[in-house]
């Protein structure tokens, strides 16, 4: 096992110790961290004389438990951790762990006792085996048929009918599903459900009921896993610092977390909106685990540009950053085009927020959805060729049918520098025998930066 270093946990492998460990991290995690480190100290940190903020946390997230809505299975306990990541990515040390134990699965029921009865059936002589599944909610959400009853119907007799008396229920089943089968059978077949049967209920098979050839004996119990865990940040009124996020960790095992990385809250990168709360439906975990040590920096808050202590002469404006509103236009009938708009940035540098389709008052598609691309030319990347903003990281922008306005997108691909291009193609019209999609509209909507990092301005003068 590696050891860390004492201020920043960084791994110190040793004799026998492997590049794979903690989820990678001497390859990759700290490499980041120093990354992170190495920009912070050496072009944006600056002194106020003031002491910051340790935000590690202390209390343990609140988790609270649905059998229903999610994927995750039953019969186990869940760990989970959480840390809080600055505005330069560094994290903190974790949370005490928290856990939730989910209910266990139905138990499998036993098989059902079976007499042969002469009287007005249909079944044909020979030997009929039934099995038995208790299900949970839906009737495919169901146990595995293990146990089964076997019987022979004596050959020659007529008007056969076979009874079934009911075991008594599992705890937390709704009913039984029933499987045959038959002499001529290779497998057992499902033929009825019974809901919420009571005790010693008998069941009479009289041959009417066709075996489903679609369904036979379930392979897995499946009672038990649809649940969902709610997550929430702790505290009645959460703070976390603005541009910050937390991330979330879960493990089955409150000592190994090397791959429990499950998922980050206002990631770098999102609009300013930090969630405090979200629902684990059973998403799957990636390599990385929380930090040994913290490594958030400790660092004085920001230089107070208003305090004349602080700050002496004229400064230079930086980067001036405004909203940007871009209007793409198709009048008329909406027609599939390719590369029809472009727009070329002639800003320093422009970030792509959110992507919305319009169409004019009164018209929607009519027989499908109405489909748009935003793409990039991005020479400042060396990249001449014109790439989708969001595939296949994000879905494309979309009009449903009878809608007039479509939900903001926002891109998987966003930054632009001066030079790059933007061109909106329209993939798919919305269609029909009389088409009512007209006047289309795409706003692209972006922050853009310009201006001077290192010259002052003299604004009174201007």
């Amino acid at each position: 096992m590696p050891r860390y270093t004492d201020r920043w946990g960084l791994s110190v492998l040793g004799s026998g110790d492997s590049f794979q460990s903690d989820g990678f991290k001497f390859t990759d995690a700290d490499r980041r961290l120093i990354d992170r480190l190495l920009r912070y100290a050496t072009e944006e940190h600056r002194h106020t004389g003031r002491a910051g903020d340790d935000l590690t946390p202390a209390v343990p997230l609140s988790l609270t438990l649905s059998t229903t809505g999610g994927t995750i299975a039953s019969g186990a306990r869940y760990y989970y951790r959480y840390t809080v990541v600055d505005d330069l990515g560094n994290e903190s040390a974790p949370s005490p762990i928290a856990y939730v134990d989910t209910p266990s699965t139905v138990a499998t029921p036993g098989a059902p006792a079976i007499s042969y009865i002469a009287g007005s059936g249909a079944l044909q002589p020979g030997g009929y085996s039934y099995s038995l599944s208790a299900y949970k909610g839906a009737t495919t959400q169901e146990t595995k048929a293990t146990n089964a009853a076997f019987i022979n119907i004596p050959g020659g007799s007529v008007g056969n009918e076979v009874s079934l008396i009911l075991p008594a229920m599992p705890a937390g089943a709704n009913g039984y599903n029933v499987y045959r089968k038959s002499p001529s059978g290779m497998h057992y077949l499902y033929i009825t459900t019974i809901p919420a049967p009571s005790p010693l209920q008998v069941w009479v098979d009289d041959g009417s009921l066709e075996g489903d050839c679609d369904r036979s004996l379930p392979t897995t119990n499946r009672t038990g896993g649809t649940n969902a865990i709610a997550v929430a940040f702790p505290g009645a009124t959460p703070y976390i610092p603005d541009r910050w996020s937390w991330r979330v960790y879960r493990s089955v095992d409150p000592n190994r977390w090397g791959r429990s990385h499950l998922k980050d809250l206002n990631p770098i990168g999102s609009p300013p909106i930090t969630p405090v709360s979200f629902y684990d439906t059973g998403l799957a975990t990636e390599v990385g685990g929380p930090p040994a040590k913290a490594q958030i920096i400790n660092a004085p808050p920001k230089i107070n540009l208003t305090d004349a202590s602080e700050v002496q002469g004229t400064l230079p404006p930086g980067l001036i950053v405004a909203p940007q509103m871009l209007t793409f236009a198709q009048p008329g009938p909406v027609q599939v085009r390719a590369g029809t708009f472009t727009w070329v940035c002639d800003f320093d540098k422009a970030d792509v927020k959110s992507v919305r389709i319009y169409l004019a008052p009164d018209s929607t598609p009519a027989a499908q959805s109405l489909v748009v691309d935003v793409k990039a030319r991005r020479p400042s990347m060396g990249s001449t060729t014109w790439e989708s903003l969001f595939t296949p990281d994000v879905a494309l922008p979309e009009l449903l049918v009878g809608e007039t306005v479509a939900e903001p997108v926002t891109p998987a691909r966003q930054h632009l520098e001066r030079g790059d291009a933007l061109s909106v193609d329209i993939i798919q019209a919305g269609g029909g025998a009389t088409p009512t999609d007209t006047d289309l509209t795409v706003n692209v909507m972006l922050y853009v930066k310009d201006g001077s990092e290192t010259k002052s301005f003299d604004w009174a003068n201007q």
